[in-house]
């Protein structure tokens, strides 16, 4: 992770088949994921352009990340 960040979840795989990824919380701030927020996943940013949430999981939906696959490709990612 880049040097000054700290993890706010950790994906735990995909939701859905349009690039949405479930989102396990590592953070007492759920407004980190909120609708126009950058998220750094492995390092790079994506904007976030959807948000919900069921029970400690994030439900995130992230610019770029189109696909089933793309999300299934960062799974485990912090």
């Amino acid at each position: 992770r880049p040097e000054g960040h700290i993890p706010v979840g950790q994906i735990v795989g995909p939701f859905g088949l349009d690039g949405r990824m479930k989102v396990a919380m590592q953070t007492d701030f759920p407004e980190r994921f909120k609708k126009g927020a950058t998220v750094f996943i492995n390092g790079n940013p994506f904007k976030v352009i959807s948000c919900g949430f069921h029970k400690d999981q994030a439900r995130i939906k992230v610019e770029g990340v189109t696909t089933v696959e793309m999300a299934e490709d960062l799974r485990w990612a912090e």
